[in-house]
């Protein structure tokens, strides 16, 4: 008897507590519905709030490549305008000058591929010095292109040319230039305590004769700027 009358008291328990649970999530979704009716939310408090719209990728902005080449010769604007004509082909060369004066508000990417100026240093076996800003061109092709606009410009102008070799030839450490001779001869350089590279007063030494090939062009970024 004593055994039956404990079933039945453990039976009332558990549907007691059965029916407190249902009647406690029924209160728990009645009250969610509510707020969400109430308040015109997308979710209650027994949801998880919708994550923020993410905003779209900034595009990384791509830097151009610039470079610096020296040439073993006195050059103007028009005889360096044709030989980079000549070489870029299918690009818009434009000098620093005449971009100051075409330019009116647009950038200059937008109507230039290549940017180029000169400068002649007063003293010192590179008489022209010749800067480029490739548009069309990232830096991560900057190594590729010194070597191919130099040997390319010594061939072309019937002079040597010097550029920096860093990233292109390796293990020349502590020297990283390069030289080229219009036969397509390259040596490594030292351009320390030079009128090139401080103005210092010395002459590019010759270290040793290297075995390279000028490179092609690379490809082109059809998107400059962006």
């Amino acid at each position: 008897m004593a055994g039956a009358l404990y079933i039945w008291i453990m039976l009332g328990f558990f549907t007691c507590a059965a029916a407190l649970i249902l009647l406690i999530t029924a209160l728990l979704y009645l009250g969610h519905w509510y707020q969400k009716k109430t308040t015109g939310a997308t979710h209650g408090f027994l949801e998880k709030p919708p994550d923020p719209p993410k905003s779209p990728a900034t595009p990384r902005q791509k830097t151009p490549a610039v470079l610096s080449i020296g040439i073993e010769a006195h050059l103007e604007e028009d005889s360096i305008r044709k030989v980079l004509t000549e070489l870029f082909s299918k690009q818009r060369v434009r000098s620093h000058n005449e971009l100051l004066e075409e330019t009116g508000s647009l950038p200059w990417e937008e109507i230039a591929d290549i940017e180029f100026s000169l400068s002649h240093p007063p003293k010192g076996e590179l008489q022209t010095v010749l800067d480029l800003t490739m548009y069309r061109h990232t830096d991560q092709d900057l190594h590729h292109l010194n070597v191919m606009i130099a040997g390319n410009l010594a061939r072309l102008l019937n002079c040597r040319a010097y550029c920096d070799g860093s990233g292109y030839v390796k293990d020349l450490t502590p020297y990283s230039g390069l030289m080229f001779a219009p036969d397509g001869t390259c040596w490594l350089a030292d351009d320390s305590n030079t009128d090139f590279a401080d103005g210092t007063g010395g002459s590019i030494r010759l270290v040793k004769q290297l075995e390279i090939e000028i490179p092609p062009m690379p490809p082109t970024d059809e998107t400059p700027g962006k």
